[in-house]
């Protein structure tokens, strides 16, 4: 039984752990024509010297190589409103992308 305990406290303080690991830039975003619209910006989030509600965020690249163009889909909160299959694997396809990008370390925002 203690055993038990001790795994399922173990288990959950390392998704805590992965969970605060995850890339996170401190903009909230809106879609625009073509590309993302910032709605807000999050005082303590990296980017909140350098950008402000209003500006569009066009694109993501990474200082090692990469380049990623925003689209209005790559913010979709459920994937289920996509009208194929198709559609649907490149909007993972997309989040893969843009996952890796942002894991690679520092990310420049255009």
């Amino acid at each position: 039984m203690i055993g038990a305990v001790a795994t399922v406290v173990v288990a959950t303080l390392l998704v805590a752990l992965l969970a605060r690991k995850q890339p996170w830039i401190g903009l909230g975003l809106a879609p625009d024509d073509g590309g993302l619209r910032i709605v807000s910006v999050d005082p303590a989030g990296p980017a909140s010297e350098s950008l402000e509600p209003g500006d569009r965020l066009v694109a993501i690249s990474a200082p090692a190589g990469g380049r990623i163009a925003l689209e209005p889909s790559d913010i979709a909160e459920d994937p289920d409103a996509f009208d194929s299959y198709a559609s649907l694997d490149r909007f993972y396809e997309r989040q893969e992308a843009i996952s890796r990008l942002l894991a690679s370390g520092g990310i420049t925002l255009r």
